[in-house]
């Protein structure tokens, strides 16, 4: 799919590591124990690799941090609590790295499967056929992946102090059966203060690894980065994972209606991107089958303010975030988290504000079936009359609806995926459900 605005001089590329800086944000609630085994994983791959003099040592990081990622979809798309199914069980393991390396692709500019990532080979014993620098990769990736577990393991299942799991790092690296070089180096590793400042800190540095020659991330690339941060959010409930995509397509069907195909498509930017503060308010909040008391509703409340603070740290994307802040805002003055009225609301706000409505009413909830397309039309004209909602707007979707409109009713990881990838991911799902169920 082409992506007209990625190409124009306002927002032509993102710099990947302002969006690792914000996924370092996502640490939190029950993606803490997987976003900081992704970043410790990047960093010891970032690290080594500087050590053994490769080439690829930005790349090594990148490959490191999306280890996690995969596990991260296996335990959402299986309802998957238990880490030590998720991070010891071999089929598991193979199924997560399986497809890390699928979204490794997706945002590297390799769109054949037959474009492999050193990811694939993990697990693997017997990797001969591969040239000296794959090994290396490999060598690195495998420490990296064992290292990590350790260390989150250490942390938030044993509750380990600092100095233990240290303690335990080393002693197992000694023993570890790698490459004696990558041994070596990774041992010194842990002698030096400065590298074991950065691996153990909170902060991913990607600055310190990534150079700007492959941090760059324009078109589709960029759009399935931003496809893959949508996915930590959305994926968190059963209930959202088709949310933002969805509203990302509304908002740019409108958007073109109204304003024209270059504001449509900034729109489905701001669509994709809308909910990702979302990621602080906790689980139990947004599943609750009932009405919020007050102190949920102050949370939830929150999330677009949380979006607006994530979203102005993107260089490039940062245009994005007043619009984000606003979609809740309500003409009649009711919304939040300005209480503005009409006169202070822009045109994409109020669109974006119907395009999430229209979603959220023909979407399943804990407290609700979804509404067919013309019976949440009825309760957005209503909204509409009483003076919340935008005139113009409802008339343009309504005449759209009438024409036959419907909304793409797909899945955040369909549309970042090629379906051959996506195919092979939902087998290998089905044969683990059936090995571990």
């Amino acid at each position: 799919m082409e992506y007209p605005g990625f190409s124009s001089n306002n927002f032509r590329s993102v710099d990947m590591r302002d969006l690792i800086l914000v996924l370092n944000d996502f640490s939190y609630g029950e993606l803490k124990f997987f976003i900081d085994y992704s970043l410790f994983s990047a960093k010891i791959s970032g690290i080594l690799s500087k050590k053994l003099n490769l080439n690829d040592g930005g790349k090594n990081y990148i490959k490191g941090l999306m280890i996690g990622f995969g596990y991260i979809f296996l335990s959402k798309f299986l309802d998957i609590n238990d880490f030590l199914i998720l991070f010891e069980n071999k089929d598991t393991q193979e199924a997560a790295l399986f497809i890390s390396h699928v979204f490794y692709t997706s945002i590297m500019k390799m769109e054949s499967l037959e474009n492999e990532s050193e990811i694939l080979y993990i697990l693997k014993e017997n990797n001969l056929n591969k040239s000296y620098f794959e090994l290396e990769t490999i060598n690195i990736l495998t420490v990296s992946h064992e290292l990590s577990k350790m260390y989150v393991f250490d942390k938030y299942l044993k509750r380990e102090a600092y100095e233990k799991t240290l303690e335990n790092i080393i002693d197992y690296t000694r023993k570890f059966n790698i490459d004696n070089e990558v041994k070596i180096a990774l041992l010194d590793i842990f002698r030096d203060p400065w590298e074991m400042s950065i691996i153990f800190s909170d902060d991913p540095y990607p600055e310190l690894f990534i150079d700007r020659e492959i941090a760059l991330l324009r078109g589709e690339e960029l759009m399935n980065a931003m496809k893959l941060l949508t996915f930590l959010v959305d994926y968190r409930s059963r209930f959202t994972r088709k949310h933002s995509f969805r509203v990302s397509n509304i908002a740019r069907d409108i958007g073109k209606e109204i304003l024209g195909e270059y504001e449509g498509f900034k729109l489905m930017i701001s669509g994709l991107l809308h909910d990702i503060g979302k990621i602080y308010v906790p689980l139990k909040i947004l599943e609750k089958p009932g009405f919020f008391n007050d102190f949920e509703r102050k949370i939830m409340n929150t999330h677009s303010v949380r979006t607006y603070l994530m979203l102005k740290k993107i260089n490039g994307l940062n245009e994005f975030a007043e619009v984000s802040l606003l979609h809740h805002e309500k003409l009649d003055g009711s919304g939040y988290p300005h209480r503005y009225k009409s006169n202070e609301i822009p045109m994409e706000v109020r669109i974006l504000t119907f395009a999430d409505i229209l979603s959220a009413l023909t979407e399943e909830r804990p407290y609700k079936n979804p509404y067919t397309i013309k019976e949440a039309m009825s309760i957005l004209y209503q909204e509409t009359k009483e003076g919340k909602l935008d005139t113009i707007v409802y008339k343009k979707v309504d005449n759209m609806v009438k024409n036959g409109y419907r909304i793409i009713d797909e899945d955040i990881i369909e549309s970042l995926l090629k379906e051959e990838k996506y195919n092979i991911i939902k087998e290998k799902i089905n044969i683990l459900k059936e090995k571990i169920y």
